[in-house]
């Protein structure tokens, strides 16, 4: 039996950095990459004093790409019950 394939929405970092340009002190971009108990601390502490904010300028990229591979994983695996289900 063929495997189906799935497409999975992956996040982008431009968006993930606009986010953060114009909303990150109220952490847009961590809803945005599915954090939300950090986005409600940068929410509450505006960026995390600032200091949050300005460290994600450089992690952006890395937090994209653990969001991403997170998707992937959970998407796998739900694939994996739905197939495990119908055999």
């Amino acid at each position: 039996m063929a495997r189906p394939t799935y497409v999975v929405p992956l996040k982008s970092t431009g968006t993930a950095y606009l986010w953060w340009l114009f909303l990150g002190g109220f952490g847009a971009h961590k809803f945005y990459l599915n954090r939300p108990l950090m986005g409600l601390f940068y929410l509450c502490t505006l960026g995390g004093f600032l200091i949050g904010v300005l460290v994600d300028t450089f992690t952006i990229p890395g937090q994209v790409q653990r969001a991403n591979e997170k998707l992937l994983r959970e998407t796998q695996a739900l694939a994996d019950r739905v197939l495990a289900s119908a055999t």
